[in-house]
């Protein structure tokens, strides 16, 4: 459930993303960042259209946003400039009552 919501929020919003560009969001040591907010579109069949996010969605972006940690992160000698941890931002929607699980994931 955590991870299905996660993967709705960065692929269909554009809230987040893989540092690289490489992943959808999985429940583990994989880092992401939020978007630009002027950079949020929802894509659609004929291209992309501004976002209007729901009341519900914006909810669970400022959870996601107030309680994960954002800083820079090195892996393999490489340095992600303010970035988050998958699994942190899946314990964070668990903490908060965004969804129940992480069995459900």
């Amino acid at each position: 459930e955590a991870v299905a919501l996660g993967r709705r929020l960065a692929k269909e919003f554009n809230l987040f993303e893989h540092v690289t560009n490489e992943h959808e969001l999985k429940d583990g040591f994989k880092f992401y960042r939020f978007t630009d907010p002027a950079r949020r579109t929802r894509k659609s069949h004929s291209g992309e259209v501004k976002l209007e996010v729901s009341d519900y969605l914006n909810r669970v972006a400022e959870v996601l946003r107030k309680f994960i940690e954002i800083k820079d992160r090195t892996y393999h000698l490489i340095k992600y400039k303010k970035c988050f941890v998958a699994s942190d931002a899946v314990s964070v929607m668990i903490e908060k009552g965004v969804v129940n699980s992480r069995e459900e994931a």
